[in-house]
């Protein structure tokens, strides 16, 4: 853990998991990584991260789930959420997916852009807390 804004990372494919921590943690934030939706949650509960990129299909819950159980605690209820796709065509408009799904990244991406896909959703949502 570097002190940075923290991001929870979950994907149930592990490699993915560490390639986006590789490219998060060198940029200065402090990650977190879940391997299922039930871990996301107690890990989110435990640290309240600042941004969750979560899997869209995973087994047992997948990440519009995770969203789900998100939004029925007060406390968790308005982390932003960047959603892992590798089914673009599949999934409707952001706003239709979940309250907190704030973007969507289509696997595959490249490192370049999740940082500034990271980087500008942190933004927002540090704008949107000032502005409450």
């Amino acid at each position: 853990m570097v002190g940075g804004p923290r991001i929870l990372v979950v994907d149930d494919e592990p490699h993915i998991v560490q390639v986006l921590s590789l490219k998060l943690e060198p940029a200065g934030f402090d990650v977190l990584e879940a391997g299922d939706a039930e871990q996301a949650f107690s890990l989110a509960q435990r640290f309240g991260p600042d941004l969750i990129i979560a899997d869209y299909v995973m087994p047992e819950a997948d990440g519009l789930e995770l969203c789900r159980w998100l939004r029925s605690d007060p406390a968790l209820a308005t982390i932003p959420v960047l959603i892992l796709t590798g089914m673009p065509l599949i999934l409707p408009e952001p706003a239709q997916l979940c309250q907190q799904v704030v973007d969507v990244l289509t696997k595959p991406f490249s490192p370049r852009e999740l940082l500034l896909r990271v980087q500008s959703l942190l933004n927002q949502s540090a704008h949107a807390s000032q502005a409450s």
